[in-house]
């Protein structure tokens, strides 16, 4: 997301994050674990209170009951007319009084303490307290107030100690022991109610919730088949589509759903319209250079009947008519350029055969030194090896002319240039080849292979690669002759490896902006130089690229400008093509005894 500043530029805002749980699971464990959290969070709360407040409740009654008898237990002399006790009791006057069972009372009067209580059993019976006991009674101040006591081997208590109306100092206190056993009653029952209920409303909601994101589920699983489709170039149908069951006008899902078919059906029209435009632009392409080709052959003839004839035509005229026939040449291979594209467009399947690259990568580096004398030609090559692929000879040619061509015209003379090629296995872990395994660009003859300049190679061609070009005119024969008379074609496997053809150079470098559409139609990285070295039409990588893929093969480029921080600069372009298996009958290429493998000059 953008957001627009008040200077008019775009800044951007940070997206919109989900909770940690929803950004790592899916809505289908997502929500019923929040239902879950929130339904035991609810309950924990109001079983919570629902106990805090039976506490209060039991402990308030037990207080009143407390002070109750303490209130007759003070009383309890006045009531019956006795104002003293019998010195030979050693029960205390409120037990025998208002008994109850594990009643506390204590009663200091004359200086004699009598204190005892009421056990619980069947059978009630008086205990008197031992010392601890009465000590840990007698410690409450005489104010009337309530305490929670703890007396060894009885437990807790609430206790109150006052004065009865005699002026002896008495303590009454009770159990508590009953209400902390109801209230632990209370609170198991609550778990498992909590539990049992808790797991089956999760249960049931997890059903619900999966049924109803059910349709969402559908909904994910078509945008995922339609997003692992190859959609860029426009040639897939589009026939995914969310079945009606799911699509409504109700719920939220089922709009999605719904909207989400007729985006699918507007984006299938989409690419509908527009292979019906690119069919009609090839059409218009083809047929147009296709009628271009005859007024430019006439234009072409014309001018070089009336340069021949040039003697009573003035320079300027001469000039003018040299650059006519050079414009006309020029759109002349443009033209065919056009022609091959719009071919490879409607047609890319071409004629395949076995073909050693060796002979090919000999005559491109001749050829590129023929054209270009002004940059330095290295061939990095192991001429020892065989570099066979299937596929067609001429297009291969083209392959690497264009590629040399470019490097010619888009880099300054004194440039050197390398074209290297090399059989290497499969590699274990698929990846895109960028050509960042290639060697340093500003390092054109660091390969591990033999070169030379490309003056030496036209030159020592028809000597010691006499052998090479033999050999491979011979394999050409006997593969015919074995086509004659079984025609099988021989298939390029996975496992067989491929060959790398490498042009690098160490001219100035691709623009960053411009790398990503140099393989695009009518692109030209620099238009002045292009046309300072005679010209470009901006398709020869485009045939480059159609020409490869219909191999079965993969193009790359990198590309590094000089900075102040690393002054390395050059382009590497990187073809791969699949390997056609060595044959194991097949002898190998013979060598000259005064030749290195792959020395291609002195």
């Amino acid at each position: 997301m953008t957001a627009r500043s008040p200077a008019g530029t775009r800044t951007p805002t940070r997206p919109y994050t989900v909770p940690f749980f929803r950004h790592r699971l899916p809505l289908s464990r997502a929500l019923p674990l929040l239902l879950a959290a929130l339904l035991f969070s609810s309950v924990a709360v109001i079983a919570t209170v629902t106990t805090s407040a039976l506490d209060r409740s039991l402990s308030g009654q037990l207080d009143a009951e407390l002070t109750l008898l303490a209130e007759r237990s003070a009383g309890t002399a006045v009531a019956t007319g006795q104002a003293t006790v019998s010195p030979d009791d050693p029960v205390p006057p409120g037990l025998t009084r208002w008994p109850q069972a594990r009643m506390v009372s204590v009663d200091l009067r004359d200086g004699r303490v009598r204190a005892g209580y009421i056990d619980d059993s069947d059978h009630p019976a008086y205990h008197q307290l031992d010392a601890d006991q009465i000590a840990a009674l007698m410690r409450l101040p005489v104010n009337g107030q309530l305490y929670t006591v703890q007396l060894p081997d009885l437990g807790a208590y609430r206790a109150v100690a006052f004065k009865d109306t005699s002026g002896a100092r008495q303590v009454t206190a009770v159990p508590t022991a009953e209400v902390s056993e109801t209230i632990a009653q209370y609170t198991l029952v609550q778990l498992l109610v909590i539990a049992v209920a808790g797991i089956g409303a999760v249960l049931l909601g997890w059903l619900l919730i999966r049924r109803a994101l059910h349709p969402l589920e559908i909904v994910a699983g078509t945008a995922q088949r339609v997003a692992s489709r190859e959609l860029a170039t426009g040639d897939e149908t589009i026939t995914e589509r969310i079945p009606d069951a799911f699509v409504d006008d109700v719920t939220e899902v089922g709009r999605v759903a719904g909207s989400f078919n007729r985006m699918l059906t507007h984006i299938d029209e989409a690419f509908a319209v527009r292979r019906r435009s690119e069919r009609k632009l090839r059409r218009f392409v083809a047929d147009a250079s296709h009628e271009l080709r005859t007024p430019l052959a006439s234009i072409r003839g014309y001018t070089q009947l009336v340069l021949r004839e040039s003697g009573d035509l003035p320079p300027e005229a001469v000039e003018q008519l040299g650059r006519v026939r050079a414009e006309s040449e020029r759109m002349s291979d443009l033209v065919e350029d056009l022609l091959l594209l719009a071919r490879l467009d409607n047609e890319p399947v071409i004629r395949r055969e076995p073909v050693d690259l060796r002979g090919l990568l000999i005559d491109a580096v001749a050829d590129a030194h023929a054209a270009g004398p002004g940059h330095h030609w290295q061939l990095d090559l192991d001429a020892s090896r065989p570099l066979e692929v299937l596929g067609d000879e001429n297009s291969l040619r083209q392959v690497l002319v264009n590629l040399l061509a470019n490097a010619r015209v888009h880099t300054p003379e004194g440039t050197n240039v390398v074209l290297a090629a090399h059989a290497e296995p499969v590699p274990v872990t698929a990846g895109r080849v960028t050509g960042a395994d290639s060697a340093d660009p500003s390092q054109p003859g660091a390969s591990t292979g033999s070169s030379t300049r490309g003056g030496d190679a036209d030159e020592g061609a028809g000597g010691r690669l006499g052998g090479i070009r033999a050999a491979r005119e011979r394999r050409r024969q006997a593969r015919a002759q074995a086509r004659n008379a079984a025609p099988t074609v021989p298939e390029a496997r996975p496992d067989a490896g491929r060959v790398r053809i490498e042009v690098r150079d160490d001219g100035q470098g691709i623009p960053p902006d411009k790398l990503d559409s140099v393989f695009d139609r009518f692109v030209k990285a620099d238009d002045s130089r292009a046309r300072l070295n005679g010209g470009s039409t901006g398709l020869g990588l485009s045939i480059v690229l159609a020409l490869v893929h219909a191999h079965g093969g993969s193009v790359s480029v990198t590309s590094h400008q000089a900075t102040p921080e690393d002054p390395s600069h050059g382009t590497v372009f990187t073809v791969l093509l699949p390997m056609l298996p060595a044959e194991p009958d097949e002898p190998d290429v013979p060598e000259e005894p005064d030749a290195q493998a792959g020395r291609l000059g002195a």
